[in-house]
């Protein structure tokens, strides 16, 4: 016969059922119980209808209403990085390069091209997810599609946002002219 269960587990598995938002089996799991544990516990208690599929739908739409507020934070986030990025594209731009007399600051009306290119990758993929999350949430796109366009967005975000950042730790070592935005 196996060990019974703490008190304290059973309270916890108890705290979940009634929280609604998990599973049986998700509860189970996160308890390192069975399944039919959890049932029973549930039973005993009195809860008969905890394991409904009309509450756990509820549970899996409030989910997915929760995630779809976190996407839509997501991409305003990018937005706002697509316009800062657009921003510095069009600001002059400070420019160390070797001069006659050792470095200088040579001030241009723009910033370099590689500059103005992270701004435009940046915009686009901006778009491409708007208009790949609004297709999935109008049920035009598969889910796949649609999480697997969104972690590469947020990877080029994080790419261009390292790619922007000064590193302070070191000075630059590069001969010719190295970009410092102003």
């Amino acid at each position: 016969m196996p060990a019974p269960i703490p008190e304290h587990t059973k309270q916890a598995i108890l705290a979940d059922i009634r929280d609604g938002n998990l599973s049986c089996r998700a509860i189970a799991t996160k308890h390192r119980v069975s399944a039919a544990t959890v049932s029973k516990i549930a039973k005993d208690a009195g809860i008969t209808n905890a394991f409904e599929r009309a509450q756990t739908a509820r549970a899996h739409a409030a989910r997915m209403v929760d995630q779809r507020e976190l996407r839509s934070r997501r991409l305003e986030s990018l937005g706002r990085l697509a316009d800062d990025m657009i921003d510095r594209s069009f600001r002059s731009y400070a420019v160390i390069a070797n001069g006659p007399d050792g470095p200088e600051t040579v001030l241009l009306p723009k910033p370099p091209l590689r500059e103005t290119e992270a701004a435009g990758r940046t915009m686009r993929a901006w778009l491409d997810a708007q208009v790949m999350i609004e297709r999935h949430e109008a049920g035009t796109l598969e889910t796949e599609t649609a999480k697997s366009t969104l972690a590469s967005i947020l990877t080029l975000a994080r790419e261009v946002a390292d790619a922007s950042r000064p590193d302070e730790s070191s000075p630059p070592v590069r001969t010719g002219a190295l970009a410092v935005d102003r």
